[in-house]
């Protein structure tokens, strides 16, 4: 089957999915809604969304086809009308199936169990496939629990071992340990912290900190999340504008309200005095005419009068019930079949009923609380989320996952500030290069190991070397964690689509990105906050590395203008001698 692309959006009423299907019969199509979840299928597309809430069946529910643009428009009605459903723009969250197990594990497909009952049914039957005898079979033996522990692990959640065989010629191009599969976890922070000593080139900080035009340039330039930033500040804004406006409101609300009370309590008070009076004329009055009409010789004709009177009065009920209870509606709608209407030239007039749905809905798409969005993911990036697999994970260090992530979201920024957002081929390189998660497979268990890790390679290995772009960095890294999961989503998805395109580094993808992609969109909200507001008060300081940098930035400044005074006395002895040549020719 296939999974076509496919857009959710909502309104108060109703869930609205969108889904483009090219080459299909429409009248063979079908759709069911059970709890919170929604099937279609219309051969040989198969769609299946899990939402965050129920949906319900009560004969509100639409679709039509659309033969012009190929699509599929499902109005699926909200079981709680108003209720605001989550993470409608995360496809793979979406895609996932209904859960039914309460440990989270990783989810396998039902392809071994498939194939369990084929063999099954193969060895019951007479055609039986021919095994080969003319070579020796040899069954590898299962591996112990304790060959099981000893094994080297990494990876996303150290879920990988021995990924690297078969690969130990293209190793060296893949990650900068190759003996990867025969060291330890904390041997292998030591070689990578080694590595990084060795690598460093006091000479080429000090070249980079003296010229430093081409880095002024880039510590200049306005990266796409800083626009996100500046809008997230306009809509705190106009909200905060907005909830003085309402509170405004209400208080003089109040007021007016207070003032109308006390006016109708006189009202009121006045209308009683009045009836209490009229009252009291009325008795005194009926007072006056029994005196007249009693007879003491017929008192008994008198009670048998009065009592009539009050039951009169006290019978005089009205029952109205002849309103079908909501409940009962919604069980005789339930029972209606589901149509699907197909627009084209030939129907106008269910065209034009579907223009007006549409219209409406629009509408209030368009002006309810639903509409804004300050990040919004691509098609391109909807097709890389659609197609990537469902997986349930045990984490066991969910805080080391996520200073993983704030040291490949710091090689990303890097790259895209050097580079001023454009693509270039040696993306892949500088991301992986920059990140000890994945150039090392390392891992972290602190925020300041990861931060100095991430300014040593940045200062070691790619083109322009300068602490002040380094801090420029780690501030654009602490903005896009400010942006929250969609942003960090986007530069994984980014992130995920340079690898694929380079001939080595793809393997990463497998390795980290690909759990990544999937993970952050269950990730927990809370743990990101915490982590996001620590990020932004830490500051990275040059005494917090091993390196004398401020040493090397005061000889350079010292002995720099020298050495440039130096190179132009020996420009012009060069020229000196080309014109004592050029007079002797």
């Amino acid at each position: 089957m296939i999974i076509p692309k496919f857009s959710v959006d909502q309104n108060d009423d109703f869930i609205i999915v969108v889904a483009i299907t090219p080459y299909i019969k429409a009248s063979e199509a079908d759709f069911y809604l059970l709890e919170n979840q929604f099937k279609f299928y219309c051969k040989p597309y198969f769609l299946r969304l899990t939402f965050s809430h129920n949906i319900v069946e009560n004969g509100k529910e639409k679709a039509s086809f659309n033969v012009n643009t190929q699509e599929f428009t499902f109005y699926l009605p909200k079981e709680i009308k108003g209720q605001k459903f989550n993470d409608l723009d995360l496809i793979t969250k979406l895609l996932e199936k209904k859960s039914t197990n309460t440990s989270k594990i990783q989810v396998l497909n039902g392809e071994s169990n498939q194939n369990d009952g084929e063999e099954e049914d193969d060895d019951d039957g007479d055609n039986n496939e021919d095994e080969e005898w003319e070579f020796e079979q040899v069954i590898e033996p299962e591996p112990s629990l304790d060959e099981l522990k000893n094994k080297i692990k990494y990876g996303f959640n150290d879920g990988y071992s021995d990924f690297f065989q078969g690969l130990q010629q293209d190793i060296g191009d893949i990650i900068d340990i190759p003996i990867i599969d025969s060291i330890t976890k904390q041997e292998r922070t030591k070689v990578r912290i080694e590595f990084e000593e060795l690598k460093f080139d006091p000479e080429r900080y000090m070249e980079n900190h003296f010229f430093n035009d081409d880095i002024k340039e880039l510590l200049h330039y306005k990266c796409y999340w800083e626009d996100l930033i500046e809008k997230k500040m306009k809509l705190k804004k106009e909200k905060n504008q907005q909830s003085e406006q309402k509170e405004s409101n209400e208080i003089n609300k109040k007021d007016e309200g207070e003032v109308k009370v006390e006016e109708e309590k006189v009202k009121e008070e006045k209308v009683k005095e009045e009836k209490v009076i009229e009252k009291v004329e009325e008795k005194v009055d009926e007072k006056v005419d029994e005196t007249k009409q009693i007879d003491p010789s017929n008192l008994e004709d008198y009670d048998e009068d009065y009592d009539e009177g009050n039951d009169e009065v006290t019978n005089e009920t009205t029952i109205e019930s002849n309103e079908i209870s909501d409940e009962l509606l919604e069980k005789i709608n339930s029972t209606l079949s589901k149509k699907i209407s197909i627009v084209n030239d030939e129907s106008e007039s269910k065209n034009s009923l579907i223009e007006k749905e549409e219209e409406s809905s629009s509408k209030t798409s368009t002006n309810n609380k639903y509409s804004k969005k300050l990040i919004t993911f691509s098609d391109e990036e909807k097709d890389i989320m659609k197609n990537l697999p469902n997986k349930e994970y045990m984490i066991g260090n969910e805080k080391s996952l996520l200073l993983g992530l704030v040291d490949i979201i710091y090689s990303y920024a890097y790259n895209e500030r050097v580079n001023m957002g454009y693509e270039n081929i040696e993306s892949a390189w500088n991301i992986c290069k920059l990140s000890g998660t994945l150039s090392c497979l390392d891992s972290f268990y602190n925020l300041s190991s990861v931060i100095e890790c991430c300014f040593k390679r940045s200062l070691t290995f790619p083109l322009y070397r300068s602490w002040l772009l380094s801090e420029r960095v780690l501030r654009d890294t602490k903005q896009i964690f400010q942006l929250g999961k969609r942003c960090l989503l986007k530069c994984l998805l980014d992130i995920k689509k340079k690898l694929e395109s380079s001939e080595f580094k793809y393997y990463l993808n497998r390795l980290y990105i690909d759990d990544y992609c999937i993970w952050l969109q269950h990730a927990s909200k809370k743990k990101l906050k915490s982590l996001r507001n620590k990020l932004t008060e830490y500051e990275m300081k040059k005494s917090m590395l091993s390196w004398p940098l401020e040493e090397y930035e005061k000889l350079v400044e010292e002995e720099g203008m020298v050495f440039g005074e130096e190179e132009e006395e020996g420009n012009e002895e060069q020229q000196f001698e080309y014109e004592n040549q050029d007079e002797s020719d």
